[in-house]
């Protein structure tokens, strides 16, 4: 199983909406090609908007740890505020500490990028979805 990894929180709400239709959809169009997919924020989103449920990252991390480790593979979605996004970087740091590959992928693909490695280039050529970022 896949857990697709996006950037989500912001100070403007549109742009937490934005986000949350964007990887929404690659949600969607990947499971249409038949991979099984976990999305936290997809899934995290509505029950904080309509229910009440604390959009905190303290509230998450638990449940987005638990569904790394179910899954097996982290995909992180490459859209704005990426590079930015404390909650990513917290889930490739786990992810790795517990063995699971991290791939990026582009919006609108099926299939993930080359495997993600943080360092200086790493974000500098992340618009290059052929690049091997470390």
């Amino acid at each position: 199983m896949i857990y697709l990894a996006s950037p989500y929180s912001h100070d403007d709400p549109d742009v937490r909406e934005y986000r949350y239709h964007e990887v929404s959809k690659q949600t969607a169009l990947l499971m249409k090609a038949r991979h099984l997919v976990f999305c936290p924020i997809a899934f995290s989103h509505p029950l904080a908007t309509t229910y009440g449920v604390p959009n905190t990252h303290a509230q998450w991390v638990p449940h987005n740890k638990a569904m790394i480790d179910i899954c097996d593979e982290v995909w992180v979605l490459m859209i704005d505020g990426v590079e930015d996004s404390v909650g990513i970087k917290v889930e490739i740091e786990y992810a790795r500490k517990i063995g699971r590959p991290v791939y990026t992928i582009m919006p609108g693909q099926t299939k993930h990028q080359q495997e993600l490695h943080f360092g200086k280039q790493a974000w500098e050529n992340r618009n290059d979805m052929h690049c091997r970022l470390d």
